[in-house]
């Protein structure tokens, strides 16, 4: 469970920070862009990496794989990232992926309440990404390919809704009913046994991270 990493826009300075932060003159900033909860700075060929079953609640961003180098061989799957704030210098995408190979972004659920929120859900960056997939993803915002990325998506669904959800504003995205229209059972065959719980997926299974159980 990760909640509430973020820099804050107002309140008390905090002195700049970094290698040359004592030659900055004593400079101090408010707010600007934090980390992801979840970030892989880079993954080597072979690593098979699983980043899976984290709850993220209203942090800056949520899963980040690369920045400046590539990651191989990573799997993003039955994540649920939810935030309540507007997108802003302080707050933005629900998963990036960057310079990414032979990964694989499946079954998670990015839920944004603010109708002010940074508009995607999902992203993939950088021409260099190769071997990509995104499937049953489910998220009310964009997943959006940037900067020359191509990937390959199937089943995912970017229009759900908070009453599609236990407890949106509490960042509880199990589902609230087996039989929602275009969730249940809507997704593509993906390979993933069971969901964020555990539980085992059906054959036809449920968009996002968690598989309705009656």
């Amino acid at each position: 469970m990760f909640r509430g990493i973020y820099c804050n826009a107002t309140g008390t300075r905090h002195p700049a920070h970094g290698r040359a932060g004592d030659q900055r003159g004593g400079m101090t900033y408010l707010g600007g862009l934090a980390e992801h909860a979840i970030h892989m700075w880079d993954a080597e060929d072979g690593g098979g990496h699983v980043i899976e079953r984290n709850v993220i609640a209203n942090c800056a961003r949520g899963i980040g794989l690369g920045l400046q180098a590539e990651v191989h061989d990573t799997v993003i799957v039955n994540n649920t990232v939810f935030s309540e704030h507007a997108g802003s210098g302080e707050h933005d995408v629900g998963i990036v992926v960057e310079r990414a190979h032979d990964t694989r972004v499946e079954h998670n659920t990015v839920f944004f309440s603010s109708p002010e929120a940074y508009a995607n859900g999902i992203e993939y960056r950088w021409g260099s990404t190769s071997n990509l997939t995104l499937t049953n993803n489910l998220t009310n915002r964009l997943i959006r390919a940037r900067d020359g990325a191509t990937g390959t998506l199937a089943g995912n669904v970017t229009d759900a809704e908070a009453a599609d959800f236990v407890d949106a504003a509490a960042a509880d995205l199990h589902l609230a009913r087996c039989d929602l229209d275009g969730i249940a059972g809507a997704g593509a065959t993906s390979g993933v046994a069971d969901d964020l719980d555990g539980d085992a997926r059906a054959a036809t299974p449920d968009v996002g991270a968690d598989e309705c159980v009656e």
